[in-house]
């Protein structure tokens, strides 16, 4: 599956600075044209509008500029803008994937300058955000998405610069990051982080269209084959930072990368009979592995460390019931991201003198498909060694023989 990293980490995001990567990756902008003719015959008020798409130098960084120039009146409404942004996205022809990032974005700018102005989504009042410059942002980056076959990658975004300082705005001085900013990161659960600069780096159309495209956020980049990187430029120099927004296309590495909480707790004082039975609990309570490792606890005395991974969103129940099994005191808790191969159950009837016996298998796999490892399950193994008078030992090596002979 392809990987899409958004690199937010030294000068933010805008819409403008999105587009620009995405050019860069690309090197193509027709249909931006076409978008912007598309704008005066549907936005109120405005004429004249023209892309303008360059390469530029940001403190060294070659990155794609991409403006729009328009003569407009700029201010409507959260209605007339999510009319707009729906029109121009037919008006261009995008598909329904693509129109859905474009008017969910532009959703999420409403409702967040709605609620920081405590009006109605439809009758909030926009300002700088209501302008056509907007309906080319939101629309222009589906649109780039959808040329890119982007939609359906799966995209992470690294925590947003946000500056810091003061900005002017229509309501007077305000704080950085702009109220809308600060609103749409919150729904989003997207992280912010302030700096490098002291003015305003992260926009509310910019952070839009990352939550739109549903990135997930990270504080260590995921695994990645880099196959393209483009870079998108905002429209000044900044004295501390390359101004560019960065864009890192590529494929998924040979494992999958999944995220999972560690549960566990020191015993010294737990007979092992208990210490067995709560391994089993927890196993039947959904956790994916339980380890006991023995230790020397304080005072020299033997005990173990009981541990136990399970997924992120059923750890507070593992952790009671580790919590009501051992009678434990209290358990630590650890966020874990682990690289692991693609895992399938499959079942075969296992022939044994004649006779079939249902056997499930787990098969692990690289990205490729291509088979890394067999294994029976020992449960199973058992059954049949039971039925037959076979050990597990014998059967075990007559099933690493048939597969060695099938491959």
């Amino acid at each position: 599956m392809t990987k899409v990293i958004a690199d937010c980490s030294i000068a933010g995001v805008s819409g403008d600075m999105f587009i620009g990567a995405m050019i860069d990756l690309s090197g193509e902008w027709v249909e931006l044209e076409k978008l912007a003719n598309i704008l005066p015959k549907i936005v109120r008020k405005c004429v004249d509008a023209k892309v303008n798409v360059g390469k530029v130098k940001r403190n060294e960084i070659a990155a794609t500029r991409v403006s729009l120039s328009v003569r407009e009146e700029k201010g409507f409404t959260g209605k007339e803008l999510l009319d707009y942004v729906e029109k121009a996205a037919n008006e261009s022809s995008l598909s329904k994937r693509a129109s859905r990032v474009a008017i969910d974005a532009a959703a999420l700018l409403v409702k967040s300058e709605a609620k920081v102005h405590g009006e109605s989504v439809e009758e909030v009042h926009l300002h700088e955000l209501g302008s056509a410059d907007t309906v080319f942002d939101l629309v222009g980056a589906a649109l780039v998405c959808e040329e890119l076959n982007l939609l359906d990658a799966a995209w992470f975004t690294s925590p947003v610069a946000v500056g810091g300082g003061c900005t002017s705005s229509p309501h007077g001085v305000l704080p950085v990051p702009a109220p809308a900013v600060v609103e749409i990161l919150r729904e989003a659960r997207i992280t912010m982080v302030g700096g490098p600069s002291l003015c305003e780096l992260a926009t509310p159309t910019g952070v839009a269209i990352l939550a739109a495209l549903k990135a997930k956020p990270f504080t260590i980049m995921p695994p990645i084959l880099p196959l393209k990187v483009g870079y998108g430029a905002g429209g000044r120099e900044l004295a501390e930072t390359p101004n560019v927004f960065r864009l890192i296309v590529g494929d998924e590495a040979a494992t999958h990368e999944d995220d999972v909480v560690i549960v566990e707790t020191n015993l010294d004082d737990v007979p092992g009979e208990v210490i067995a039975h709560a391994s089993t609990t927890l196993m039947n309570a959904g956790a994916r592995d339980v380890s006991i490792i023995p230790v020397i606890a304080k005072k020299g005395r033997p005990g173990c460390i009981l541990q136990v991974i399970c997924a992120p969103e059923n750890y507070v129940e593992i952790a009671e019931t580790l919590i009501r099994e051992t009678g434990t005191l209290g358990v630590r808790v650890h966020y874990s991201r682990r690289l692991i191969l693609e895992r399938e159950i499959a079942s075969f009837d296992f022939d044994v003198e004649g006779k079939k016996y249902p056997l499930n298998v787990k098969v692990a796999r690289d990205k490729q498909g291509r088979i890394l490892r067999v294994k029976p399950e020992f449960e199973d193994l058992k059954r049949i060694a039971e039925a037959t008078g076979k050990t597990v030992r014998e059967l075990l090596s007559e099933f690493e023989r048939r597969f060695t002979l099938q491959q």
